[in-house]
């Protein structure tokens, strides 16, 4: 765990960590210059927080095959890997890490196409109403005992995953995606729940038993 004045390595290139222990961000260890994993993802806000939901050793894990050396965001108990993405990644990235972890899941943050909803009062019922605005990007709505979405300007790699994909939407809700069209009109279908659901399931996977 990062702290004031302790100190830290790099499991991959076993070069000194800088902790980093402000106010405002959650604390973590800071990779001098360039980071010596070409998969490593610029570290924001929304990648620290779901590493903080699980223990320490849980984190930033070395991962060893054929010669090659990657660390993983996190890692279940049982193996399994959660690849945290926050920007855009290309197919080609998505089938070598999939290749190379093998066992792992996705959770890409797409919120931004999602925002939180602004509402305002009715002139006509007086009652407080969502305003929908272009930036709403990403439009899920219920059907039956499944969700079906509509994306504008998508990511339309994430429709090449063969592992399992959930994506973080935004307004405290996760989509398990189970089938992404990709064509013009990118649309497709899975399951929304409460961002809780997979919280507690993320701190069973990595709780010690």
């Amino acid at each position: 765990m990062a702290r004031r004045g302790a100190e830290g390595r790099c499991p991959t290139c076993q070069e000194k960590l800088t902790p980093k222990c402000g106010f405002i961000m959650a604390h973590h260890w800071a990779h001098p210059g360039k980071d010596c994993d070409p998969w490593h993802e610029h570290e924001t806000d929304w990648h620290r927080y779901w590493k903080s939901l699980v223990p320490a050793d849980c984190v930033e894990v070395t991962i060893e095959k054929n010669g090659k050396r990657h660390r993983a965001d996190i890692v279940t108990r049982s193996g399994t890997v959660i690849e945290l993405q926050h920007s855009s990644i290309s197919v080609e990235d998505i089938e070598e890490r999939e290749g190379f972890y093998g066992k792992m899941v996705w959770l890409f943050d797409v919120s931004n196409c999602r925002p939180e909803p602004q509402y305002q009062w009715s002139v006509i019922t007086g009652e407080k109403c969502e305003t929908i605005t272009k930036e709403l990007r990403l439009r899920i709505r219920p059907k039956d005992d499944h969700h079906t979405f509509r994306w504008c300007h998508p990511r339309k790699s994430i429709a090449y995953t063969k592992t399992p994909v959930y994506l973080d939407v935004g307004r405290d809700e996760i989509f398990r995606l189970k089938k992404m069209y990709s064509e013009k009109r990118c649309g497709g279908w899975g399951i929304l729940k409460s961002k809780s659901v997979f919280e507690d399931w993320l701190r069973k996977q990595c709780a010690v038993k």
